[in-house]
């Protein structure tokens, strides 16, 4: 037996149209996303991927202090 989602990607391999690494892959993500294991993706555990993600993006994007010339000790009301 085969299901219409096997045959879909065996065909699209077959087709030249994505590659079996890139199946391993997407195979790879979604496993990673299965967080209970259950073959299947909820609304959870794809809200949790994404907060994750935007977590892991703010810790890795500079912060930044002050713009260019400027510093916190400057004051501009003198003028």
């Amino acid at each position: 037996q085969c299901t219409r989602e096997t045959f879909a990607l065996a065909m699209l391999v077959r087709l030249g149209k994505v590659t079996e690494r890139d199946v391993r892959s997407t195979f790879a993500a979604f496993n990673r996303l299965d967080l209970d294991k259950d073959g299947k993706l909820d609304s959870k555990e794809i809200i949790l991927s994404a907060v994750e993600r935007r977590r892991l993006s703010a810790r890795l994007q500079p912060k930044e202090d002050s713009i260019v010339g400027e510093s916190e000790h400057d004051n501009f009301d003198e003028f």
